[in-house]
């Protein structure tokens, strides 16, 4: 589904990807761990267009993304959610998922088809009691699952989910595996970014491991926990045994 080749990406003197390359693989859970500073978001914000390539190759299903801007790469099929929720302050709930609706579609549907739309998606992750509210009513759990909203608004094909369950407590962070789970049930493939070891093992299909800017390792969640050179990367070299 989405081919990341040789990717390196400079600030200055700061090389934060040394050559990144990955397979995801169409209807999975791919989840990507790694160290802080390994580059994991940079990766994502590579794909997304964010910030753009300082070499490599990035394709969706064989078509370069590299060098299209941000709201292009939008409407080749890819979504993404920020670990900090980023929405539009002065907008009500409902008009920041309708927005990102008719941002995100290829049809020229009037507002009410893009805030039906909306409606649709905040009762899909259990915001529907919240569409008359401003960001700065939510909690934060709300306001993560706000930003989920608006990522699926678009209907993406490829859905990147950034540090999504950090600050959650366990019984939330239960109810947003399964609704990861029925995201993907709908045909959406899903990366994920996460440090809690508990949602990476319970959703991955598979894990890669950066470090250093680079892909170390891909394969089975409990294979890849066991990996001596993940341990290693986690808890020291003599955690491994």
């Amino acid at each position: 589904m989405l081919s990341i080749r040789d990717v390196h990406k400079r600030f200055g003197g700061v090389h934060a990807l040394r050559g990144a390359t990955l397979d995801i693989r169409r209807g999975e859970i791919l989840g990507l761990i790694g160290p802080n500073g390994c580059g994991k978001t940079t990766l994502i914000n590579m794909i997304t267009g964010q910030f753009p390539l300082s070499s490599g190759t990035i394709l969706l299903e064989g078509q370069a993304l590299s060098g299209l801007p941000p709201y292009r790469i939008a409407r080749t099929g890819i979504a993404r959610t920020y670990q900090i929720p980023r929405p539009f302050a002065h907008m009500t709930v409902l008009r920041n998922v309708a927005l990102c609706a008719q941002f995100g579609g290829t049809d020229t549907a009037g507002s009410a088809r893009f805030e039906e739309e909306a409606r649709y998606w905040l009762s899909f992750c259990g915001l529907s009691a919240r569409a008359g509210n401003v960001p700065a009513e939510l909690n934060l759990r709300e306001r993560k699952v706000l930003e989920l909203a608006r990522a699926l608004a678009a209907r993406p094909r490829v859905l990147l989910l950034d540090e999504v369950m950090s600050g959650l407590n366990p019984a939330e962070v239960d109810t947003a595996i399964r609704l990861v789970r029925r995201i993907r049930d709908q045909g959406t493939t899903i990366v994920f970014v996460e440090h809690l070891m508990r949602a990476v093992v319970q959703l991955s299909d598979r894990v890669a491991v950066m470090n250093e800017g680079a892909v170390l390792t891909v394969g089975d969640p409990q294979d890849v926990m066991r990996d001596p050179r993940v341990v290693a990367i986690y808890f020291g070299h003599r955690h491994v045994a």
